[in-house]
Parts: C-alpha cells; structure tokens; sequence
C-alpha cells in the first residue's frame, strides 16, 4: 500500500512540474518569439515538458491498470472464500441440516426409534455419509409446506429435500437445484374396485377436498385448464374428508401421491384402496442448496449422479464391498480404485461414493425401500432410470 501511495506521489510531482513548464514555456515564448535564439530554447524546453507529461500519463495509465486487476483479484477471491464458506461451515459443524416435510408418507416421516426415515431423509443421508463417513451426521429441520423458499434464502438449511415442484421462478429466487431426484405430483386415492384410472374419467363425478388446502388449489387449477366436469363437496379437515369418502358422498380424494398414500395407511382395510398410478399434475421434485454454495452444491450434486450411476452399473449395498475385483472399470472408479474425478477437489475421499452405496444403497433401493411397500403401493414410474424406460440420469463419473 505504501509503495502505491508513493507512486502516486511521484506521478503528481511530475505532472505538476511538466504542467509548470509548459507555462512558463508558453509564457516565454510570447516574449522572445522574435529572437532565434531564444526561440529555440523555448522549443527545446516545450519538448522536454511535453516527453515529461507524456511519461506521467504513461505511468497513471500503467498504475490504473494494476490496481484495476489487483481489485478484480480481490474480488474473485472473495466470491471464491463466499462459495467455499458454507463448506467450511458444515465441516466445523460436523452434520448437514437437512429441511424436510413432516409427515409425508415415503419421503419423510419421523419414526420413534430411529428418527426421519423416507426417500428424502435418506438422500441427506447419502450427503452426510460422503461427507462425514456417517450416515447419522444429519440435523433433520422441519420445513411447513410453503415455507421452503424462506429456508432456503435464510440460509437455516444447508439441503431442501422435500416434494416440492421445482420451477424456473423458484430456480432463480430460492435456490440451486440438483437434476430431478423423483417424479411424483397429484392424483386420486380411488376404491380398490374401481373402474376409474385415468382422471379423464372422472369426468361427472364428485370429489372430497380439504377446503383452503393446498391440494384443493392444484385440483381447481387442473379442472379450469381441462373439459372434465367434476363436482367438489369441501370439507373442514382430512378426517371429515376421509369419512366422506367412506359414507359414499364421493368417489375419490384428490391430493399429492404421499398424502394419498397415508390416508390410505388409515384406512380400516388399506388393501380395499388404491392411488391411482396417473397423475392429474406432475410434481418434479430436486434437492436444493442455498444460493453462493457453489462447492457445497458440488458435494450434493456428486452424490446424487453416484447413487444413480450405481444403479446404472448394478452397484448395490450388497456388491459394493466387492467393487475392488470388477472387471468393469467404470465400476471400480466409482469405488474409488481408478483413479480421481473430483473426490479431492470437493474435499472427499475416493471412497465416498462406494461407502454411500454401503450404508444406503443405490438409487433404486433407497425408492423402492419406502414407495415399493404394501402400505404404500406407489409404482415407480418415471422414477427408472432412463436406460429402462424412466426419467432418472445422471452425468458420467469420469
């Protein structure tokens, strides 16, 4: 800093001085502009002025460049420590704080003994274990549905996983978001012997719905945009709801697959009852990180094209010890054994990944481990991978 001041200095001094010359040069010359002379002088003066100040503004110009990229170096270091910074959190903390949907049969529900378990809950888990090498270095933070956005742009959450449909306005205000991690969205928990399976079907029918709820709101929005004439006796709460529906009032509960799922849990004989396997609304749901996490989102990123990679190459809690002796490369580098693909630069081991599949299982058996239940019953879908039909990839591990 002293230097830069001193140049400065300097710089002024010499500007000031050429400035002085040229002034007193143009001074003497309106009073000797008739002897050859010292005409002469006054023209070799005014050079030596003119080279002086030319210099001056060479040296401003060449100390405004510098300064200008040691700001811009600055700058990008600054953004680099602000991207890297909830990292650094997390590893001093020692858990990621995960936010999660309460009760949501599937994806998240609490369980006495062992805490959250669902979907989602064990997609955190999946993060923690890269990271940490456990799959118990998780925080679970309830989040109320509608609230996700403000726990996110708060910062109170280090992950969102929870079912919530992920949209450009909400890619941009709330968060980053990794690929889709499931396809779920709305449909309708119907009587086991219904004929009903598309919602083209209920054209002329009734329906029982929470009145004010969210699920109300996605149901109305789907009528307007459609020619299916459906007439919506509302009630109060899901009890009034469900006796509603058990009485005959109506044919069928619209709502989101997990909600469905568990009013179905509910039910006297859950098996005289089915979800629909057609959606009236797709809900593509994603795991999500805080804006300026960049690294941070690195990790989580990783961890989910490792757990569909797996998949893909037939990796799974059961073979992933034995990945050491593959003769598919591709399944030894994601164990660790062939070399680095990013391991070290997000502050992993080379082993992340094949610990994960370990403790958790690849992707397909952590969904089929809460949705391919007898109690829930929701078939898997568009959740196979792309290579059997699904909507599920992820980019190579290389």
């Amino acid at each position: 800093m002293l230097n830069h001041w001193m140049l400065r200095v300097v710089i002024a001094l010499v500007v000031t001085a050429s400035l002085s010359a040229l002034t007193f040069v143009g001074c003497a010359s309106s009073q000797t502009a008739d002897r050859p002379a010292d005409r002469q002088l006054v023209f070799q003066a005014r050079s030596t002025a003119i080279v002086a100040l030319q210099s001056a503004e060479t040296q401003t110009a060449r100390y405004a460049t510098a300064q200008a990229a040691s700001d811009a170096a600055q700058a990008e270091l600054s953004d680099i420590d602000a991207k890297a910074q909830r990292l650094f959190t997390i590893f001093e903390r020692g858990a990621i704080r995960c936010g999660v949907h309460p009760n949501r049969p599937g994806y998240s529900t609490l369980d006495d003994a062992t805490g959250y378990v669902g979907f989602f809950a064990d997609l955190c888990r999946a993060v923690a274990t890269a990271t940490f090498g456990t799959p118990f270095a998780v925080e679970f933070v309830e989040i109320e549905r509608g609230k996700e956005g403000e726990a996110l742009i708060a910062g109170d959450i280090d992950i969102l996983a929870a079912s919530v449909d992920w949209t450009v306005e909400r890619e941009a205000d709330w968060g980053n978001g990794t690929l889709p991690v499931h396809f779920g969205g709305y449909s309708f928990l119907v009587p086991s012997r219904s004929l009903l399976d598309e919602p083209t079907d209920f054209n002329g029918e009734t329906v029982c719905i929470v009145s004010g709820s969210l699920e109300e709101g996605v149901f109305l929005e789907w009528q307007m945009a459609t020619s299916v004439a459906v007439d919506v006796l509302e009630f109060a709460n899901w009890r009034h709801v469900i006796s509603a529906y058990n009485l005959g009032f109506c044919s069928a509960i619209p709502g989101d697959q997990p909600t469905l799922a568990g009013l179905r849990r509910e039910m006297e004989v859950p098996n005289d009852h089915k979800v629909m396997g057609s959606l009236f609304n797709e809900v593509r749901s994603m795991l999500a990180v805080p804006h300026g996490s960049d690294q941070w989102f690195d990790v989580v990123k990783f961890v989910v094209a490792g757990i569909v990679q797996a998949e893909s190459l037939g990796v799974t809690s059961e073979n992933a010890a034995e990945s050491r002796s593959s003769q598919n490369i591709a399944v030894r580098r994601l164990a660790g054994y062939e070399g680095d693909f990013g391991q070290s630069d997000l502050n992993l081991d080379r082993s992340a990944l094949q610990r994960v599949v370990s403790e958790l299982g690849n992707y397909g058996e952590i969904h089929d481990r809460y949705f391919n239940t007898d109690t829930l019953r929701v078939t898997r879908g568009d959740n196979h991978l792309w290579s059997q039909g699904g909507l599920i990839y992820a980019p190579p591990l290389r």
